[in-house]
């Protein structure tokens, strides 16, 4: 099952001291499916992906990923897949990892963007 916000789209990361990109993928403000933030150098976090979901305002456990295909100031293309237990991510370098969909959307109603970045492009199928 695919929902619209099924594939993502290139972004540009592209500016030179670019320290983080966070995309959500919500039910609504609350309650995030699918948090996927690209940290640069942020907190005590350099180059390494943090994923996670949010229940009524609460965070639940990160999964963090340390490939880490981003260089800032150049094009990346990343694809996010969505189905009914899973969301799945395809990096640049084509290397893949899966987050468990915790609280069972059947839909993505709403999605916030945040970070020091520019996209090019954007594409929901």
């Amino acid at each position: 099952m695919k929902c619209p916000a099924s594939d993502g789209s290139p972004s540009e990361i592209s500016r030179p001291k670019t320290r983080r990109l966070a995309i959500s993928f919500c039910e609504d403000p609350d309650n995030i499916g699918f948090y996927f933030n690209l940290r640069f150098k942020l907190f005590h976090d350099t180059r390494v992906i943090i994923c996670n979901s949010r229940l009524d305002n609460v965070w639940n456990i990160e999964q963090r990923e340390t490939n880490f295909p981003f260089e800032p100031g150049t094009l990346a293309e990343v694809w996010f897949t969505f189905e009914r237990c899973f969301f799945y991510v395809k990096l640049p370098d084509g290397n893949e990892f899966k987050f468990p969909n915790r609280l069972k959307l059947r839909s993505i109603k709403h999605m916030e963007i945040k970070g020091e970045f520019k996209f090019k492009s954007i594409r929901f199928d």
